[in-house]
């Protein structure tokens, strides 16, 4: 059905993961980040990516904890 999907995730419980598609249509998938090594869910709809393109910006937040992740690519 043309998705991805990652079960056993829920709002408080979440992995972070890279997906990378060819033309083909083909993909690949990586677990960047497991639930047990943040201490917030990242919001990945709201990333933002530098300027040079090599990183991107993500925020978290549960309750009053709020962290930022930065990933290089």
């Amino acid at each position: 059905k043309d998705r991805l999907e990652f079960r056993g995730t829920s709002g408080k419980k979440s992995n972070l993961y890279v997906i990378t598609i060819n033309e083909k249509g083909e993909y690949n998938y990586k677990k960047v980040l497991d639930d047990k090594d943040n201490e917030v869910p990242f919001a990945v709809g709201n990333g933002i990516i530098s300027d040079n393109g090599k990183e991107i910006l993500f925020s978290g937040r549960r309750k009053s904890k709020k962290q930022i992740l930065k990933l290089s690519i």
